[in-house]
């Protein structure tokens, strides 16, 4: 059992976001390892067993969905053809969910 937590208001191009907060985090969250997060053609991307049927999408800073695909446990390698700029690599689970900025 995690502590809540609860992040300040704040905006990032046309997303804002109030009152947000996260309560449960799901252990096998800790356990990604995203590299690297400064990129420019290829991500890797290590995803534990635990994580059940994971998924990957990458929104821009927009908010627009850039990049769609599904991902295995263990060892990921990936080549989304974006555009230079700032991008959120989101992976949803069946056993929970994970985002991380990362710059092309």
């Amino acid at each position: 059992q995690f502590p809540s937590i609860t992040i300040p208001p704040f905006s990032v191009g046309l997303i804002t976001a109030e009152n947000l907060s996260v309560t449960n985090k799901p252990a096998w969250v800790d356990q990604i390892k995203i590299f690297p997060t400064i990129f420019t053609s290829t991500l890797q991307l290590e995803i534990p067993e635990i994580a059940e049927d994971p998924g990957l999408k990458i929104f821009d800073y927009s908010g627009q969905l850039a990049y769609t695909c599904q991902l295995k446990p263990g060892k990921n390698t990936i080549h989304p053809a974006l555009a230079s700029g700032i991008y959120f690599l989101c992976i949803d689970a069946k056993n929970g969910s994970f985002i991380r900025k990362i710059i092309r």
